[in-house]
């Protein structure tokens, strides 16, 4: 990450399956406030369909967070971040969002629920958080250490080819 530049951070689900929700509202209500005390210039992305009327408002006025609700091209989304992130707490089956942070080679940070299933290891293949203020300074010390989030990353993309690449 470019000294000077804002860290892009990235979040991407349906809006309308409620461990997504809560995992985006976690990150507004909750994570921003930290982010906006830590120093660090950054800008949250948040891409998902079929947000609530609610959840559609908190999004449009929380500033330094987009919302891109109809996205042709993800790999873009993908692209522009320095930092996906996995607040879930609840919700089944394989985390498409982290396997997609893996397969686009960007460092992680993740709750335990948004690895759960795949062979993901803390420290290893993303970095674990559970709070907003573990969040936040697992963020900042992404930002900070661009040999610490390009292992994570290299890790992340290894452990995608090796085990879901088809």
């Amino acid at each position: 990450m470019k000294q000077g530049e804002d860290v892009c951070l990235l979040f991407v689900g349906t809006l309308n399956y409620s461990p997504n929700e809560e995992a985006v509202r976690f990150l507004l209500c909750d994570l921003v406030p930290g982010l906006k005390i830590s120093g660090l210039r950054w800008r949250l992305n948040i891409v998902g369909r079929h947000a609530g009327p609610a959840l559609t408002s908190l999004l449009q006025t929380t500033a330094q967070v987009e919302h891109l609700a109809d996205v042709d091209d993800l790999a873009a989304c993908y692209a522009s971040a320095q930092i996906v992130l996995v607040p879930l707490r609840a919700g089944g089956g394989s985390k498409l969002k982290t396997l997609e942070g893996f397969a686009h080679g960007r460092p992680l940070v993740s709750t335990e629920q948004g690895v759960r299933g795949l062979s993901a290891e803390a420290g290893l293949h993303y970095l674990p958080a559970r709070t907003a203020q573990q969040f936040a300074a697992a963020i900042v010390q992404l930002a900070s250490d661009p040999q610490l989030a390009g292992q994570l990353a290299a890790a992340g993309r290894d452990l995608w080819q090796k085990d879901f690449q088809q």
